[in-house]
């Protein structure tokens, strides 16, 4: 078993260092090096100096990558693989711990068929990461911290954890009302000094040359010219009608316009609306998101009978509700980016393995096997491969996720087994066996 694994690493790694498809590394580390400098970081393709696609995080996100831009190319590579194994690892564990609340990693068999089919679900998404060499595990890593946090019922430190993801890339921030609608005051508050804090940080640390706060450039390059319902755009980086862009806003205009020349040659219109009546639909179908969300993330009178354990595993599976809610939201969200669905597919099926199935989750599981992880191209043709991205299966199957996520938690919330469970807790012992 040892051996496989090392030589599973191995492979990785020389994969991981060879693959030149598109690699986000350099882009990250070109970056940093310009900051260290002091010069601008956010440079188009076109402006003097640029070597890599256009940079697009936050400007603290850019920090870590400072100390990588340092090293010649294939040792940063290098290090940088062995750094995105550790944060998987990190996940894992978190996961781990969260979902043995509810199903002991005792339990033999269950266990095995959860983390088989937890890996089925997510795998071709994590894998992304390696091959693109992105920097998403970090950010799930702080996604996976909120979340056990929140498991333990520690509302200080999921706001603290949330935060710093919110400052690594802005899709977190919706964390924060998340937070404020559940009436947790301090977490909320603590979530925005920290948010607050950590943009402002490089500024302290590596200011910019001509004066200007590296936020403001962030945004002024990356963030002013998105329109609410509208997809994301970055010269030289992705266009409208990316195929690679699973979020709603992306799906849904390319299920609305043509590719233009120059993109994949694959139409996959369903109807041609006028562009008002496409951000408006767009526009309600993310409203539609927010309700799923509110829903899921309501803390409702039924769910604070439940015992302290059973309290922490609905707010980990919160979690992963807005998981999917960012990932939905977002005016960009690459296919390397929905690695994260670790956190909600995990709450998903530690319940199924511990409670009655239910029809609704089981078939919405189904959905995201058959038109996710069975339609990754290595099991096809590139070119069906390319008509199934076109038509936002990842996106589609994110939403599946998220209703699943939503049914989960609403169902273990009023599940009489543990209404009663946590009623006899309160009894006196003799009483409890009695009952």
């Amino acid at each position: 078993m040892a051996a496989a694994v090392v030589g599973l690493a191995v492979y990785w790694l020389v994969r991981y260092v060879r693959f030149r498809q598109f690699q986000l590394l350099p882009v990250y580390t070109e970056a940093a090096g310009r900051m260290w400098l002091g010069t601008q970081v956010y440079l188009r393709t076109h402006d003097p100096g640029a070597t890599t696609a256009p940079y697009t995080y936050p400007p603290f996100f850019t920090l870590p990558f400072v100390p990588l831009s340092l090293l010649p190319p294939v040792a940063r590579s290098v290090l940088w693989f062995f750094i995105t194994v550790v944060a998987l690892v990190g996940v894992v564990v978190l996961v781990r711990r969260c979902v043995a609340v509810v199903l002991p990693q005792k339990a033999g068999l269950r266990v095995a068929a959860f983390w088989s089919l937890l890996a089925l679900l997510v795998a071709r998404h994590v894998l992304g990461v390696f091959e693109t060499q992105s920097h998403d595990l970090l950010v799930v890593l702080l996604l996976a911290l909120t979340g056990y946090a929140a498991c333990r019922n520690r509302d200080l430190r999921a706001g603290f954890w949330a935060g710093v993801a919110a400052a690594c890339k802005a899709t977190p921030l919706l964390l924060g009302p998340v937070f404020l609608w559940q009436r947790k005051y301090r977490a909320t508050a603590l979530f925005l000094l920290v948010v607050v804090a950590a943009t402002l940080l490089p500024d302290v640390l590596l200011p910019s040359k001509d004066g200007c706060p590296w936020c403001v450039s962030w945004y002024r390059n990356c963030l002013a010219g998105i329109q609410p319902g509208d997809t994301a755009f970055a010269e030289d980086s992705w266009s409208k009608w990316c195929e690679f862009n699973q979020s709603l806003a992306g799906t849904v205009y390319r299920l609305s316009v043509a590719p233009l020349p120059g993109e994949l040659n694959v139409d996959g219109r369903i109807w041609s609306p006028s562009e008002t009546v496409l951000r408006r639909t767009t526009l309600g179908l993310q409203l539609g998101i927010v309700v799923l969300v509110g829903l899921a993330t309501w803390r409702g009178r039924r769910a604070a009978l439940l015992p302290t354990q059973e309290q922490g595993f609905l707010q980990y599976g919160q979690v992963g509700a807005v998981v999917c809610a960012m990932l939905l939201l977002s005016p960009m969200s690459s296919k390397a980016h929905f690695a994260a669905l670790i956190l909600p597919v995990s709450f998903i099926l530690a319940d199924l393995f511990t409670r009655r199935r239910d029809p609704l989750v089981a078939a919405m599981l189904a959905l995201m096997l058959v038109a996710g992880s069975l339609t990754v191209k290595g099991l096809w043709s590139r070119h069906l491969g390319d008509q199934f991205l076109v038509r936002g299966n990842v996106c589609w199957t994110t939403l599946a996720c998220l209703i699943a996520t939503l049914r989960t938690i609403r169902q273990r919330a009023a599940d009489p087994a543990l209404l009663s469970t946590a009623a006899s807790a309160d009894l006196p012992p003799v009483a409890q066996k009695a009952a």
